[in-house]
Order: C-alpha cells, then structure tokens, then sequence
C-alpha cells in the first residue's frame, strides 16, 4: 500500500530531520515502513528521556520529595508542547498534578540561586498554557522562595521545599537543607560560553546572528576578545546545543535564539554588567533627563529610561545610561548628579552609569541590526523633536535591565520590548 498526500501525523515529527521529514510528506514510502520508523523514533525518546542526567535527575527527585512530604500524586507528561510565540518558551516537561487536575508546564533549572532572580521569573512566567508554570531546581533557600512566592512563581525542590498553589492544593515548605548533585561536565563546558569573555562573544551572535558563520578572525574583531577566546566559547555554545553546524553547508548557525537569549540575560548581570559600573547617583531634579541631549557625551539610555522610549509603556524611576569613561566627569557635573549612599537610599531619582560592555567602536555592522525605529506611538524624545534610536541603547540591552530587576511593571515592559523588537532569525529552530 502507498501513502496517500494526508500527512503523517505523530508527536515525534517534531524532532525528525528536515531531510527526513521531506521524504515522509514527499515520497510514495509504503505506510508499514513510516510506522515502524515512527516506532523506532519513540522508542529512542523514550530512551533519552530516561536516560540519567541532571535534568532528569533534578525532576524525578523533586517530584519524589514533594509527593513524599504531602501525600500528593504527580506524574510526567510524555507529550510534546507546542508554542505559536517568539516569547514563549518550550517547556522542559509537564507535570501533571493528580489532586488538583491541573497540568503545569516545567522550567527545569541546575543551581537556581545563581541565576538573576528576574531572568528566573520571567522564564517561568513566558511558559506556555493556561495553568502557571513550576520551577524545579536542586535547591530554593528561604530568601529565594520568600521572593518567588511574591511573584507567584510555584516551584519544587530536591530537598523537599515547594510552594504550589492550585486549588484546591496549596503547599508551602521551606527551610530544608539542600541535597548535593553533581555537576556533569557538559554543564560546566557549556558555562563558559555564559563566563564574562563569553557573554561578549554571544551577545555579539545575538545582536547579528549572521556572525556565527564567520571566521574566527571576524568574530574576535566584532566581539572585541582574543583571537582564542573565540573557539572555546564556540564549542561551549556547541555543547550546550545553541550551537551547531548545518549538516548540508557545514556552516555554524544558532539552533535556539531563544534559549541562547535567556540564558544570556540571566547570566549578564553578575557576571558582566557590574564590572562596568561607573557609579551610582542621585538626581536633583526627577525629570532632568528629559533635558539633556545624551548623544553629547556618546552616550546612550538603557534600562526603564529606553524601555519608556521604546514601548510607550512606562513611567521611568530609576535612570540607566551607558557612557563613555572618558566623558563621565563632564556629564556628571553637567547632569548635577551626587553620589548615592550605598545603603537605605530611595530608588527616587537614582541614576546608574555604565561604560558600554559591547565593542562600539568594531559594532558598525551590529548598531545597524540592533537600532530600530520606534513605533508610531512611542513617546516624544524631550522638546518634542522625534527619538533618534543611536540615543537609545540596543534592545536586547534594555530587555536585560529591565529583567534583572525582577520588577513586576518592569516585567511587563520587558515582555512587549521582546515581541516588539527582539525577533527569532530565521533559520534557527
């Protein structure tokens, strides 16, 4: 018997190679020979998902103490998910929660407590489906899950603590002691890629995929890092699968934008963004950056001050600019900015100053691919004369400020910043 031109339709497709998936749709295959290899395609996730490893190993045990500690029944759900937004993330599992016939999608998470607690929330809030997602990690200590409760981010742990709250379930354990796992070589390889010399070279293939393509040579003269740094963070790119190469050109390509950008944001703010702070300040006048042209000082606006600019939809507190080193005195007098305390001071009128991380000076290419125009509605630039986007710093850095500081308006800005103007290239999967 020949296929009919219905496509064959199977969960597994998904994961299929392109090559094969065309002869399947395409070819005359006779039906009994797609059924099998379909078989055989299970059967090998089957196998991988039950293969040891420290995602695995995370679930499987934060599920064994949550149901242990409270009676509850869960169970993994082996079904793919399918997303339909650039700003949805694919979760890495589905639990479904027997007493509260609820299924919740899974963000698993290999030492949560050192992620930025901002880029963890947002994560769990951009995954897909009705109910709320569920964190699993190894282990939430009690400042952590004080926080994560705040923001309504449920969540289970390998040493028993948990907060779930689906009707009629609510659990709330904490202050048990964390259990120690090791870490596997591939997530220790694939961390230097997210190590401060690595996150310069993977912001630079974020902001201009195309890059990845490139020669070695072009990528260390973009990035701004040595000529060696460029083939180990590769290959940490590779380990961790953002990276790999296209079987039919041989050329590198990202594999999962998406991915690649969360892990980045969550990384940058300590691993990067605070080596190049140049203080903290006070403003004497709340509104002072509505007169100042910043452009003057080859400087630009992050943070809430560009997100504002950007999207129209929020009322800046706290001002973020990127300037040069050199120029920073002057604007500091200029700008009659003070120093802030370190300790108890408002967040009215502060002012954070950066030197910008990225290489300015090799990033022609880059600034053209990163700076759009804004949308028709956005607010005026100050004086009413239209925003010039060189004045504003890169989208993907302004999304990064905005979700580091865990802020719940600030969330919400960072999520239309996303959909609006950080977009999938294509090509990746």
């Amino acid at each position: 018997m020949q296929c009919s031109n219905r496509p064959v339709r199977s969960p597994v497709l998904r994961s299929l190679p392109c090559n094969l998936l065309g002869m399947i749709k395409v070819q005359n295959i006779d039906r009994n020979c797609v059924h099998y290899l379909l078989m055989y395609i299970d059967s090998v996730q089957y196998k991988l998902m039950n293969t040891p490893s420290p995602e695995n190993d995370i679930l499987r045990l934060a599920i064994e103490a949550l149901c242990s500690n409270t009676g509850l029944h869960a169970e993994i759900l082996d079904r793919a998910v399918e997303t339909d937004r650039s700003s949805t993330r694919t979760p890495d599992a589905v639990l479904r929660l027997t007493e509260a016939e609820a299924e919740m999608p899974v963000e698993i998470k290999f030492s949560a407590q050192r992620v930025n607690l901002g880029a963890l929330i947002d994560q769990i809030n951009r995954l897909p489906g009705p109910q709320p997602g569920l964190l699993a990690t190894d282990y939430i200590n009690p400042k952590m899950a004080e926080r994560l409760k705040n923001a309504g981010v449920q969540y289970i742990d390998t040493a028993g603590n948990a907060y779930i709250n689906r009707q009629p379930v609510y659990v709330l354990i904490t202050g048990k002691k964390q259990h120690k796992i090791i870490n596997p070589t591939d997530h220790i390889q694939t961390s230097r890629a997210f190590e401060p010399k690595g996150l310069l070279v993977t912001y630079a293939f974020l902001a201009e995929p195309k890059l990845v393509a490139e020669s070695y040579r072009e990528i260390s003269r973009v990035s701004g890092v040595a000529l060696g740094t460029v083939g180990w963070v590769i290959n940490a790119l590779k380990a961790g699968q953002y990276l790999q190469d296209d079987a039919r050109t041989g050329t590198r390509r990202i594999t999962n934008f998406d991915r690649l950008l969360d892990r980045w944001v969550a990384a940058w703010p300590e691993k990067l963004r605070h080596k190049h702070l140049l203080g903290k300040f006070i403003a004497q006048d709340p509104h002072w950056w509505n007169h100042t042209t910043i452009q003057d000082y080859g400087a630009c606006w992050g943070g809430e001050t560009a997100a504002a600019l950007y999207t129209k939809n929020l009322k800046p507190q706290v001002t973020t600019a990127y300037i040069p080193r050199e120029n920073l005195a002057k604007f500091i007098r200029d700008s009659r900015l003070s120093k802030a305390k370190e300790h108890g001071q408002s967040e009215d009128n502060l002012v954070y100053l950066y030197s910008p991380f990225w290489n300015t000076s090799n990033l022609a290419s880059l600034a053209d691919s990163s700076h759009h125009e804004l949308k028709e509605d956005a607010p005026a630039y100050p004086k009413g004369n239209a925003i010039d986007t060189n004045v504003l710093a890169p989208p993907i850095i302004v999304y990064a400020d905005l979700i580091s500081t865990g802020d719940p308006r600030n969330l919400e800005t960072a999520k239309l910043l996303r959909d609006e103007y950080i977009t999938e290239p294509d090509g990746t999967d």
